[in-house]
């Protein structure tokens, strides 16, 4: 379930930065920025969660590396606003939020 969700909020925030694109372009990266960092933020989470499960000692910064990979493209965000729109930013980063709701409502 959550490779789905995760292939369905990328679909999702591809179509809304191509729909920005033409709109504003920094917002459209910004989306794309949001969703790069969740994807390593994604595979990270989904490593520590299967060494905890099969015994492995965990590292204590692999927790770090998680909140880098939300930190960082928000900071980005903040620093560069004539290439990111941090709201983008924050978009990409949460376009897990609407998918996670609909895989959960249509699956019965």
């Amino acid at each position: 379930m959550e490779k789905k969700i995760l292939v369905l909020s990328e679909k999702c925030g591809l179509v809304v930065a191509a729909v920005f694109c033409f709109l504003n372009w920094k917002v459209s990266l910004g989306v794309l920025l949001g969703l790069i960092f969740y994807r390593i933020y994604f595979m990270l989470l989904s490593g520590s969660i299967g060494d905890a499960i099969k015994g492995n000692a965990v590292l204590p910064i692999g927790g770090m590396l998680r909140v880098l990979c939300l930190a960082v493209p928000l900071l980005v965000g903040v620093k560069l606003p004539q290439y990111f729109n941090i709201w983008g930013v924050l978009a990409g980063l949460l376009m897990f939020v609407p998918a996670a709701v609909f895989v959960a409502l249509s699956r019965k």
